[in-house]
């Protein structure tokens, strides 16, 4: 999966030469880094101006559109990105199943992501995460299909099973299926999945909900406190609303 969403980087060259020269603004025309290019329009002028006060971007070369290859640092950007713009940034290494919960609280965030982090030369750009796929989406959307569309929960569950063969860490395809088994009346196996989910996924507070919601539906309500406990404590989302 990630290496498709590498593929989709920008074929830039980039440089960490050093250089002296630099323009008073910058223009997207006439000259190019990649980590600027990823700030908001609205706030690029001022993350550059803040660079080049603090002597934290370089000039290196002339790439072959014409355009004035610039250099920095990670840490150098997000400096400067956060005091321009108030906010608090910060990069993360995430894990594969991290990822896959992004994709399914909110496919529709844009994160800045690094070819080759941590190397001399790296690559940032700005992808919507519902643009990246994965080896299991087609299980996942047939799945999808037969669940919400066609309300055939038992054929749901066997592409989810089959999407989760294919990418274990899709932690869209588990959800669909614990939500699938108690859409089906089978709190039995859906509370059977969502162990063995959280046996996987310790953290992840949505799984520990559908579990509570299982054993609501068994008349285990007082097991399903804890549970619910634990949601709230993983997921900020799932505390506000209770």
């Amino acid at each position: 999966m990630f290496e498709k969403a590498i593929s989709q980087l920008k074929k830039e060259e980039v440089f960490t030469g050093q250089g002296s020269e630099l323009p008073d603004s910058y223009d997207p025309t006439r000259h190019y880094n990649c980590f600027i290019e990823t700030v908001p329009e609205e706030q690029r002028q001022a993350v550059y101006q803040d660079l080049r006060r603090r002597r934290a971007i370089s000039a290196s070369h002339i790439l072959p559109d014409g355009r004035l290859q610039m250099s920095l640092t990670l840490n150098e950007g997000i400096k400067s990105v956060n005091e321009a713009t108030g906010k608090d940034v910060a990069a993360f290494r995430i894990t594969k199943a991290r990822f896959f919960e992004l994709m399914l609280k909110d496919p529709n965030m844009e994160i800045v992501v690094l070819q080759n982090p941590g190397q001399p030369v790296s690559h940032a750009v700005k992808i919507r995460i519902s643009n990246i796929t994965s080896d299991s989406d087609s299980a996942l959307y047939a799945g999808i299909e037969c669940q919400f569309k066609k309300e055939q929960y038992r054929e749901a569950v066997r592409f989810y099973d089959k999407a989760i063969n294919i990418e274990p860490d899709d932690l869209r395809a588990w959800n669909n299926k614990i939500v699938a088994l108690g859409q089906s009346k089978d709190y039995r196996a859906a509370l059977k999945t969502a162990d063995e989910a959280l046996s996987r996924f310790p953290e992840v507070g949505t799984f520990w909900e559908l579990k509570a919601l299982a054993l609501i539906s068994m008349g285990r309500v007082i097991e399903a406190g804890p549970c619910i406990t634990k949601a709230c404590r993983f997921d900020g989302e799932i505390a506000r609303r209770y």
